[in-house]
């Protein structure tokens, strides 16, 4: 088996060239940047700092091997066959994926992910997600702030903040405390409404071929009736962080990771 070992900056993709190299497993160390895309059998981020411009594939798996000072930048889509793994032991957000994360098996740390994760299963901690968490079979979450998710069974352990005041689940629902959900008000403060079992309602919904199947939704529609203003507020939030990430995606790597744990680190525990 063949490595390809990226350690400076490229800038084009680092890609197969030939038949024998499709199976060529890509290392990412020291300070690594490439101006494109990367596509290896297996992919490893073993560097301290890292930036991507386009999508990272992996035949196989991704793995993620973090220390404290780590920043790694991808700013396009991360899929893998098989398995995306993050591995580190402090909680600082020390990655940021700029679109969809997609993999058979996701478990994700000390991230900030601007799309969503689509996976049969996922477990996420430390981490805060624009976009919706969507799982065929298990989703599990503890410390973090997400948009919203869906999955056949959900497990929500502590410290979990909604952007968006709903959740789905086919099967089970469990809440190890109540879930925190967040909104701007008709002044444009930033509130919250904690969502408890009770907020746990069953529902039925109809898939794009007009089947009836029922549902576990989280909500908070269930103590608020204006619907359509609580929309309004949540649109505010996305425009608020969105502009931010606008703004510095393109900006120094360094202050960009500051300033992003400056504005969002207080939704996670130390």
């Amino acid at each position: 088996m063949s490595e390809f070992v990226i350690d400076k900056y490229y800038n084009a993709s680092i890609i197969p060239g030939k038949h024998m190299e499709l199976n060529r497993d890509v290392i990412f160390k020291d300070k690594a940047e490439v101006d494109g895309s990367v596509y290896g059998n297996k992919v490893t981020f073993d560097s301290k700092k890292t930036f991507v411009k386009k999508s990272v594939y992996s035949n196989l798996d991704i793995y993620f091997r973090l220390e404290e000072d780590s920043k790694i930048e991808l700013n396009s889509s991360v899929v893998a066959n098989r398995t995306i793994d993050v591995k580190a032991e402090v909680p600082v957000l020390n990655i940021r994926f700029g679109g969809i994360v997609k993999a058979k098996n996701c478990s994700i740390k000390n991230s900030i992910i601007y799309g969503s994760v689509i996976a049969e299963d996922c477990q996420i901690e430390n981490t805060i997600v624009f976009g919706s968490i969507i799982c065929q079979k298990t989703f599990k979450a503890k410390n973090c702030l997400i948009n919203s998710f869906s999955a056949k069974e959900v497990f929500l352990g502590a410290n979990v903040t909604l952007f968006e005041p709903y959740g789905l689940s086919e099967e089970i629902l469990m809440l190890h405390e109540p879930v925190n959900s967040l909104f701007l008000s008709a002044s444009g403060e930033l509130n919250n409404e904690m969502l408890h079992e009770d907020d746990i309602a069953t529902v039925e919904l109809y898939d794009q071929n007009e089947n009836k199947t029922q549902q576990k939704l989280l909500s908070v529609n269930g103590r608020i009736l204006n619907v359509r203003s609580l929309k309004d507020a949540q649109e505010k939030v996305y425009k608020k962080y969105h502009s931010y990430f606008d703004l510095l995606k393109f900006g120094d790597l360094d202050s960009l990771f500051d300033k992003e744990r400056e504005l969002f680190e207080e939704y996670i525990d130390h």
